[in-house]
């Protein structure tokens, strides 16, 4: 019966409406019950562990028995007290208008056992399991499943019950966003993977309002690129097809984070100006939304700077992070959050090399921030700061500003104390060890600068064991040993463990890593003063330079800009030339494949690239004829 033409149009069909009509069969005999468990099965994105489906299945979302609890309230209006009265009628019409198409309580639902084993048994449900004695195997259907369950509930609505795909798909959601929010602080991948999932249900279900419970916080807290990347195409189509107001500036500030933390600062800056240009026409009208407006503009605001941090326009990123401020005492926000945002305008001052003029004001602020963690950990009310969880934020990030003033000043026994601070911080709040091995390969560099070599590779080494499963994270413990290794003079280690770092960054699409990397590694291999070192070191320098451009990333450009000048200086002032290849020549080399392939997913002309390299050089060269220091 099988043996035909491989391919053959008609055969295929015939397979198919056979295969087709099996199916109809066995979800023909089922009971409605398992077809309604099936069918929640075959809504599921991915495969679903057993564990979630169970909790989907036994109950309806918190958030659909509210509206239930909301609606029964509305029918017992006259019997409410006045004040609660009040507040109801205050309710919008659309607000209204979905309580009334709220559906009665759903029966209970049986044990879904016995009819998983049946939709098992029968072959429309696969098993997953990772090891035989896996109790939370994962379930899922193939694709023509999917598609005949969803016809036959299209076209047998009493098997539906109350549910629809989009009930079905907030109950994912409220369950995956509770998973993200218990897990961030103790195993943040899992964490991310949750909420990620929650996050894309709550799109494709057109739940706008519940995206501003978590959105910001899993896409901000995302340090994967490639993770961001698989979010982008549905915070897009949030983006656009968010209704006007809150939800579509909300969204267009999620869309632009993800740009920015995924590598494309320069991209993400147009949408950064859309969504604060519409939050503040609300928050100026005067209407209802506008305190939330306000707050929104400050949130929008403050991420906007660092896009332009990150693209190196550090005087108009200290503005916008000054507005911020002013923009959250608008809002009505208590002082920590306009303080969180005043202590950002001066890590720029830092950066700008003012450390020494502003550090008093960051000690000031670092000050108050820390009384105030003092006071809530003691259990006493804070006023000014009564959320926990911003507070701890607000201080770990005043922390991080006072260590950045002390690396400037090359301060390392008082940055070492300010790290270790952070980290008293994270362990009392039970950060994960995941969360905390950032702060632990920082206070490793600071070893490192203090000559305690052994305490520094000891710290980098146990990081490397904990977030074995973070390929951003491994590269930039590698590129600390690399540094390590060649600050006590063992060049061929160093070079050798900013190899396996590049090769790291190269597996993940972040050209920033990428580009800090082929610099590390042009100047470990210049160290090493060995022919073919030497040979190769200007290759990877010219690498981290594309990329620097082709991203925009106009703040690492500057450190790029002077290490070439400075090139140019000690060249000529051997009275030979700095070589540097063209771009065009070093794509062709296999080596830097991987820059190829991210230049044409970038659809980057190489002339036109050429022609960035070359005006950038010729700023170098600018540059080295003035004073260097």
């Amino acid at each position: 019966m099988f043996a035909t033409v491989p391919g053959d149009a008609k055969e295929l069909t015939y397979l198919h409406d056979a295969l087709a009509t099996s199916l109809d069969k066995l979800i023909l005999d089922a009971d409605p019950d398992a077809r309604r468990l099936l069918w929640m099965i075959a809504v599921a994105n991915d495969p679903v562990a057993l564990t979630l489906l169970q909790s989907v299945w036994g109950g309806e979302s918190h958030e659909l028995e509210q509206r239930r609890q909301l609606k029964q309230l509305l029918e017992r209006l006259p019997e409410l007290p006045p004040e609660l009265q009040e507040k109801l009628k205050a309710l919008p019409p659309e607000v209204r208008a979905q309580l009334e198409a709220v559906p009665p309580a759903a029966p209970a639902r049986p044990d879904p056992a016995p009819l998983l084993r049946h939709l098992v048994a029968v072959g429309l449900v696969t098993e997953e399991r990772t090891r035989p004695d896996d109790v939370n195997p994962d379930l899922t259907c193939h694709e023509l499943v999917r598609e005949r369950i969803r016809n036959w509930m299209r076209d047998h609505p009493q098997d539906r019950a109350e549910l629809t795909e989009n009930t079905i798909r907030l109950a994912y959601a409220e369950r995956l966003e509770a998973a993200f929010k218990g897990l961030r602080h103790q195993n943040m991948s899992a964490a991310l993977e949750a909420g990620s999932r929650a996050l894309v249900y709550c799109v494709q279900s057109a739940a706008w309002e519940r995206l501003g419970n978590f959105a910001s916080d899993v896409v901000t807290s995302i340090g994967d690129p490639r993770l961001l990347d698989e979010l982008l195409p549905h915070l897009e189509l949030a983006a656009e097809s968010a209704p006007e107001g809150e939800p579509r500036w909300s969204c267009l500030g999620y869309l632009a984070d993800a740009l920015r933390l995924g590598g494309r600062p320069d991209v993400s800056l147009p949408f950064f100006e859309q969504a604060a240009t519409q939050a503040r026409t609300a928050a100026e009208s005067g209407g209802e939304m506008r305190r939330q407006a306000w707050a929104d503009l400050a949130w929008i605001i403050g991420n906007w700077a660092n896009a332009l941090g990150d693209v190196g326009d550090l005087d108009n990123a200290r503005q916008r992070h000054l507005e911020s401020a002013e923009t959250s005492k608008k809002a009505g926000r208590t002082a920590v959050n306009v303080i969180g945002h005043e202590l950002e305008a001066l890590r720029i001052d830092i950066r700008q090399g003012m450390a020494a003029q502003v550090r008093p004001q960051v000690e000031a602020r670092l000050a108050q921030v820390g009384a105030w963690w003092r006071e809530q950990r003691a259990g006493q009310p804070v006023q000014d700061a009564p959320d926990p969880e911003l507070l701890a934020r607000v201080l770990i990030g005043a922390l991080n500003i006072a260590t950045e003033a002390h690396f400037a000043q090359k301060d390392w026994e008082l940055a070492l104390l300010r790290i270790d601070a952070i980290l008293e911080v994270k362990r009392a709040l039970k950060r994960s060890a995941e969360d905390i091995a950032g702060d632990r390969i920082n206070r490793a560099n600071v070893l490192k600068n203090l000559g305690r070599y052994r305490e520094a590779k000891a710290e980098l080494e146990d990081c490397l064991r904990v977030i074995q499963n973070d390929p951003a994270s491994r590269a930039t413990v590698l590129s600390s040993l690399a540094n390590l290794f060649d600050e006590q003079g063992d060049v061929a280690q160093a070079i050798t463990q900013q190899r396996r770092a590049l090769a790291l960054c190269e597996s993940l699409p972040d050209p920033r890593d990428r580009a800090v990397s082929h610099n590390n590694l042009a100047s470990h291999l210049e160290c090493s003063g060995m022919p073919s070192a030497l040979a190769e070191s200007p290759r990877q320098q010219l690498a981290a330079l594309v990329y620097l451009l082709v991203a925009g990333l106009g703040q690492d450009l500057q450190t790029s800009l002077r290490n070439y000048a400075v090139g140019f200086r000690r060249a000529r002032d051997a009275s030979t030339e700095l070589r540097v290849p063209r771009v065009a020549e070093l794509l062709a080399d296999p080596a830097f494949g991987p820059l190829d392939d991210w230049l044409r997913q970038r659809k980057a002309d190489v002339g036109e690239v050429q022609a960035a390299v070359d005006r950038c050089l010729d700023q170098a060269r600018q540059l080295a004829l003035e004073v260097i220091p």
